[in-house]
């Protein structure tokens, strides 16, 4: 009986090691921007934006947005994030939200900022949302 357990065990661990280590294009880009290596990051999130990979969009647009491996582009990480935004991304939703709010990258306007923080906070993911759409009601209503 021993042995079967032991077997059992050497076997789950070995099952859960081998698919923590698989990693797909994404995850390297991930490893890469932690590693500070933005060039590859963005290469690698670039071919991902391409096929609609909504996790590379916002990767790839915080990117942008902070000027890491490039210089700030403001419009284009707006572009990115509205990209995923539309796909139902709430950090995505979000932060498009507060560069509306803020005439960040795209021209200032308060319905388009309702609009997204809307769309995030009615997921029910995003306190941050969730929040800012209440300051937003409270200050216009």
């Amino acid at each position: 009986m021993a042995r079967v357990v032991a077997r059992l065990l050497t076997t789950i661990l070995i099952l859960s090691y081998s698919q923590t280590t698989i990693a797909g294009p994404y995850e390297d880009g991930i490893s890469a921007n932690q590693k500070q290596d933005y060039g590859t990051a963005i290469r690698i999130w670039k071919a991902l934006v391409e096929k609609g990979h909504m996790e590379a969009q916002v990767g790839l647009g915080f990117l942008y947005y902070y000027g890491k491996g490039t210089p700030k582009n403001y419009k284009e990480a707006a572009r990115l994030f509205t990209l995923a935004a539309n796909q139902g991304h709430t950090n995505a939703q979000k932060s498009l939200a507060l560069m509306y709010r803020d005439g960040v990258g795209v021209p200032k306007n308060l319905k388009e900022t309702f609009k997204f923080l809307k769309m995030a906070a009615e997921q029910g993911n995003s306190a941050d949302a969730q929040y800012e759409l209440g300051v937003m009601l409270f200050q216009f209503i």
